[in-house]
């Protein structure tokens, strides 16, 4: 699956999954929506304004799109853009790779992303700063290394590494299986392997109940205590899905992980700015005030 393939399937779900990528929850949302407030308060309610990488139009969301008559946004996913229209139609949407410049796309007074541009490297930054009119500017929010959503994903895929190492669900599974059928040698057998790494699941549940790891424990806890309610098939068949929801959680959080900027990929940013002639050039920490937490990097910047 390439990576469109893999965005317009993460965008076709409607569901609040995808706050936690492009949000970081509900408890980033106030922050977010502050951030943004201040940042079109400077613009005219006329400027063109294009929001590059989209997705299904976080920015636009949270600022009151009615006030501003040339909203464009521009990414890469159909299903993302589909939704975006779907409540906000007043926006003009543009599908293309946010990675490639198109010289057809009427130029913008002002350039936004929010955890959206990072993900096309330092190459969809070019395309930004070539959008860009004169007397305009560029404010993108953009995962940081030590930022609260990176710093959350590198949690879920320690719980994710945990649940494979100790074969966990496997076990789990053939438990299950043994008990249903009632296989007292399988049921000693598997059982005692399983006492020997739930206790670390457990610990690490506790440490991290917000990560997926956490829930799986949970729920597989709460299905083996009551096992006779459950239906054997519906037990084995959801193991099976949190297999495979791990391996979807992880490709997402190692993309999370490994797009966020460091110290070295931010010095490669402000050298293309100055290449551009761009001046003001600032990175800023947006910080959640009810818990302090830095939830991203402000990347700005004005075109003289």
């Amino acid at each position: 699956m390439n990576k469109k393939q893999k965005w317009n399937e993460f965008w076709a779900t409607e569901s609040d999954f995808h706050e936690v990528f492009v949000c970081g929850g509900d408890d980033n949302n106030n922050a977010l929506r502050k951030l943004w407030h201040s940042v079109f308060a400077q613009f005219s309610s006329q400027a063109r304004i294009i929001d590059i990488a989209s997705g299904a139009g976080s920015i636009y969301r949270s600022i009151g799109a009615k006030n501003f008559s040339n909203l464009v946004a521009v990414d890469g996913s159909t299903a993302a853009l589909n939704a975006l229209s779907k409540d906000l139609p007043e926006v003009t949407t543009i599908e293309q790779d946010i990675t490639v410049h198109n010289p057809e796309v009427e130029r913008a007074d002002h350039v936004v992303s929010q955890f959206g541009i990072e993900y096309g490297g330092i190459a969809a930054f070019k395309v930004a700063l070539a959008m860009l009119s004169s007397g305009g500017s560029v404010h993108c929010l953009c995962h940081g290394q030590n930022s609260s959503i990176p710093l959350q994903q590198r949690q879920q895929l320690e719980g994710i590494e945990l649940i494979r190492t100790t074969e966990f669900l496997s076990l789990a599974m053939h438990c299950i299986a043994a008990m249903y059928s009632n296989d007292v040698p399988m049921i000693e057998k598997y059982v005692g392997q399983f006492r020997k790494v739930e206790p670390l699941l457990a610990r690490f549940a506790s440490e991290y109940p917000q990560t997926f790891a956490a829930h799986i424990h949970a729920s597989l806890k709460k299905m083996i205590l009551q096992l006779k309610s459950y239906n054997e098939k519906d037990v084995l068949e959801w193991c099976e899905s949190a297999v495979a929801q791990c391996d979807e959680l992880e490709s997402r959080a190692r993309d999370i992980v490994n797009i966020a900027l460091d110290t070295d990929k931010i010095q490669l940013l402000k050298q293309l700015f100055a290449l551009n002639k761009m001046e003001n050039f600032q990175v800023e920490d947006v910080i959640n005030d009810n818990n302090a937490s830095v939830i991203g990097l402000l990347i700005s910047a004005s075109k003289p």
